[in-house]
């Protein structure tokens, strides 16, 4: 399952729709009237300053979307807080989204990068906090348990739900 999916399922909380990349989609989530923040725009990691695409934010509801204007109401979107917000806006664990802000400032903890998917779910967080996340998920994420995937160096694992950490 793709994140895409994984919203219109309904258990991923937003999606950021690309304008340069997903124009199709976004047209149909337009249409489908989910609640949006329009223009988000997005800034190259490579390149500070540098915005490489715009998007919309689409939510679930309407009181979701209120809730991420307040908080991010005068907050810059490619400050820390901001992308920790948003991270967390579209359904990853905090400590995936503290990980994401910081190996952007610190380059050394690039190497324990891993991607996670959860039932289309898909972000990044460091490899030695993989319980954690998977446990996170479990515990967050409102359907049934099911499996993280994760791969890190290429090598891809899958972390099975258990009642002792569920």
């Amino acid at each position: 399952m793709n994140p895409y999916q994984a919203f219109i399922e309904g258990y991923k909380p937003a999606y950021l729709c690309s304008h340069r990349y997903e124009k199709k989609l976004l047209a149909q989530l337009i249409e489908m009237g989910y609640p949006n923040v329009l223009n988000y725009e997005l800034e190259d990691f490579d390149v500070p300053g540098k915005i490489f695409d715009r998007g919309t934010l689409f939510f679930q509801n309407e009181q979701q979307k209120e809730e991420y204007e307040v908080k991010s109401k005068g907050v810059d979107p490619n400050s820390q807080e901001g992308i920790m917000l948003l991270g967390e806006t579209l359904g990853f664990p905090p400590i995936a989204c503290r990980y994401f802000v910081e190996a952007n400032e610190k380059k050394e903890l690039a190497a324990k990068r891993a991607g996670f998917n959860y039932k289309g779910i898909v972000f990044v967080g460091n490899m030695d906090d993989r319980w954690e996340i998977a446990k996170w998920l479990w515990e967050n994420i409102h359907i049934p348990p099911a499996v993280v995937k994760v791969t890190y160096q290429n090598q891809t694992t899958f972390i099975e739900p258990t009642m002792s950490m569920i």
